[in-house]
């Protein structure tokens, strides 16, 4: 890997459902990597029941970058049942529901893939600021606004020095993190959520692994001592998850 794509999404809203959560269902604070996947699929137009067996950890590589600070709120949605009545007019049963959504949701995302006409296919999508089907943030009634940085250059580096990490940090490895509160550059506030992270091959969606992820809550880099993270040409350190 030499090169990678870099572009930031954005919108007024998300919601990225978390799994366990049903009747009043709460939002990862990022979209995990295979909602990411999910949104890729949507601009170069693959099928929702085709890009599973695209998006593998061996295949796609996706790292993810908070911009906008994580300000999650909770609002209430009236529910109808539109299958006991024929016409709006007629329908009496009315269900409200609590969703916890993400305000202003602002990332980048970082994206390499070893099939070459996928990666060309996804960067002229990007270059020419379309998408095959409308992207949106967990929700299709949350659009998403997409706007392409570049291609930009990246390297493999062997860790063992401590070094500030831009993107989110998935936890696969055991490394020290420096969370030392008296440090100026790492005073923050440190989250940690496990989201799911790959896909079984196949059109199914079973989820074969499931990633515990850290991060900043205002996005701030993550100083820690990676056993090897990538290098982006903009100066950026990145982990992919």
């Amino acid at each position: 890997m030499e090169k990678c794509l870099v572009f930031e999404v954005r919108g007024d809203w998300a919601h990225f459902r978390k799994i366990y959560t049903t009747s009043s269902p709460l939002s990862y604070s990022i979209p995990p990597r295979t909602t990411t996947a999910g949104l890729i699929a949507a601009v170069i137009g693959l099928d929702k029941t085709q890009y599973y067996d695209y998006f593998t950890k061996d295949r796609a590589s996706i790292a993810v970058r908070i911009i906008n600070p994580i300000r999650k709120f909770r609002i209430g949605l009236n529910f109808i049942n539109t299958k006991t009545a024929k016409m709006f007019a007629q329908i009496r049963e009315r269900t409200q529901v609590k969703q916890e959504l993400v305000k202003k949701p602002h990332y980048r995302i970082y994206f390499y893939h070893t099939d070459q006409e996928m990666y060309q296919n996804l960067q002229g999508f990007l270059e020419r600021g379309q998408s095959f089907y409308t992207p949106y943030l967990g929700l299709s009634e949350y659009l998403a606004h997409i706007e392409y940085i570049g291609e930009l250059a990246i390297r493999e580096v062997n860790g063992g020095v401590e070094v500030p990490i831009h993107s989110v940090l998935p936890l696969h490895d055991k490394f020290p993190i420096n969370f030392d509160q008296d440090d100026p550059d790492q005073r923050g506030e440190y989250f940690k959520e496990t989201m799911p992270n790959d896909f079984e091959r196949g059109n199914q969606r079973v989820v074969n692994e499931f990633a515990k992820v850290l991060f900043e809550r205002k996005g701030k880099a993550i100083k820690c001592t990676p056993n090897k993270y990538w290098q982006v040409g903009n100066g950026e350190n990145i982990i992919f998850l």
